[in-house]
């Protein structure tokens, strides 16, 4: 699971993470992307927008797998 990859917002800082559930299913090279460990010419918008885009894929995995459900 790759954590939101967006500065200080929502909780993250240098050496924390934010919120469990802002986190998205993401290979070892994308994950590393995400948190700067892996350097790549993808500007950290776009890499931004793809993590949002894993987020949401991610949410229908876990509730089609009945892990999570609507409020």
């Amino acid at each position: 699971m790759a954590h939101l990859p967006s500065g200080v917002r929502f909780g993250k800082g240098m050496g924390t993470k934010p919120s469990d559930l802002l986190v998205a299913i993401a290979c070892s090279d994308c994950h590393g992307v995400c948190d700067g460990r892996i350097k790549t010419d993808f500007d950290r918008e776009f890499i931004k927008l793809a993590w949002w885009e894993g987020h949401g894929e991610t949410l229908v995995i876990l509730e089609k797998a009945g892990i999570i459900s609507e409020l």
